[in-house]
């Protein structure tokens, strides 16, 4: 796997951990994000950082397969609601729907890793 592509494909054991670590290591960026929001706007935003710290930890440390699909579900709703904030509205949400979309292909490689790594327990590779 060539280590600045998003797009290739994951195909060996190691190349699946790389990924979850990357994932969780953004997950944590954004839950360290979320926290400053915190700061500023008020401690509502303290249920995202905490959820999003949660599931990088359980990709990170767990190569959770849960946390992975949780995510995917969290990141489609994002992306879903932000297009219908756009249609709706005439406010602009570009950048919201970028970041959506980015954690969606994040979640997606995180599914796919998960998945691969437990084909290959299975098989006991």
């Amino acid at each position: 796997m060539n280590d600045k592509s998003w797009f290739a494909r994951i195909e060996t054991r190691n190349e699946a951990l790389t990924e979850l670590e990357r994932a969780g290591s953004g997950l944590y960026v954004l839950a360290a994000l979320q926290l400053l929001a915190a700061i500023v706007l008020g401690y509502w935003q303290l249920l995202p950082a905490l959820l999003f710290a949660g599931l990088g930890y359980a990709l990170k440390q767990h190569h959770s397969r849960k946390a992975a699909l949780v995510l995917a579900v969290l990141a489609a709703l994002a992306v879903l609601w932000n297009i219908a904030c756009m249609v709706v509205t005439s406010l602009p949400t570009g950048t919201h729907l970028l970041v959506s979309l980015v954690l969606l292909w994040v979640s997606w490689r995180a599914l796919s890793a998960t998945a691969l790594l437990a084909q290959r327990e299975a098989l006991g590779n």
